[in-house]
């Protein structure tokens, strides 16, 4: 079986397309489907070979590219700087009650951008993917109109969740070290809008599907991500005024 869209093919019984997230469709297709579906193959691959810069991503529509690269990276991010960071200050302050004796050695710890970054990460993935596990989705995601499930539309055993979430901390975020980030997160950018799936998708089986960028999705989006942004300004003026 083929998908309609990118016209490569789908493993067998998949309801979304692990390459492009495209819905298949259920009843399969019939010859003169599966005949279009290669054309559109064939064609892509003389194209791909002939430009070298993809044009997938639709970049120029920035939030709307066929594989969303931006509304994925968004919706990570405004995950990771609201519950990641709730999370992160609840264990802070646990570690202060619980532990008085170490807080010292915690603070200075964190202190540090990348010890920081560590710490929230470690917190967040368990989260996310029990998230993954229950929903298919997170806050953020869903807000974004993002699912993460199996090619047959399930939702991902905490296992598999777990792991994909480990494989975007390490494949994608780089260990949060800002420097190692930035190339991590071009070279996803560039895998994904290049085949439209990223190492950890692949490494996992799992398939991301996206709803339609609608007007009210988009300002819905904006308007979380500015919230966020506005928090996080505060947040980071209340700490330089303790510091």
């Amino acid at each position: 079986m083929f998908c309609e869209n990118c016209g490569k093919e789908a493993t067998q019984n998949a309801k979304y397309c692990q390459y492009c997230g495209s819905e298949l469709s259920n009843a399969g297709q019939s010859e003169s489907n599966q005949i279009k579906a290669s054309s559109i193959q064939s064609e892509k691959l003389e194209k791909d070979q002939l430009i070298e810069t993809p044009k997938k991503d639709g970049s120029k529509s920035f939030l709307g590219g066929v594989h969303h690269p931006w509304r994925r990276f968004f919706a990570r991010t405004v995950d990771l700087m609201s519950i990641g960071i709730l999370i992160f200050l609840l264990f802070s302050f646990s570690i202060g009650y619980l532990f008085p004796q170490n807080i010292d050695g915690f603070v200075k710890f964190i202190e540090n951008p990348i010890g920081a970054a560590i710490v929230l990460y470690v917190l967040w993935l368990p989260f996310e993917a029990l998230f993954l596990f229950l929903v298919g989705t997170t806050p953020a995601k869903w807000v974004f109109g993002i699912r993460v499930t199996t090619p047959t539309g399930e939702n991902l055993s905490y296992g598999q969740a777990l792991q994909r979430v480990f494989l975007v901390f390490v494949q994608g975020e780089g260990f949060g070290i800002p420097l190692v980030t930035l190339v991590t997160r071009l070279f996803a950018y560039r895998r994904l809008t290049k085949t439209g799936t990223t190492l950890w998708d692949t490494s996992v089986g799992s398939v991301v599907t996206h709803k339609k960028w609608g007007v009210i999705r988009a300002i819905a989006s904006v308007f979380v991500t500015l919230v966020v942004l506005v928090i996080m300004s505060i947040l980071n003026q209340v700490g330089n005024s303790y510091g």
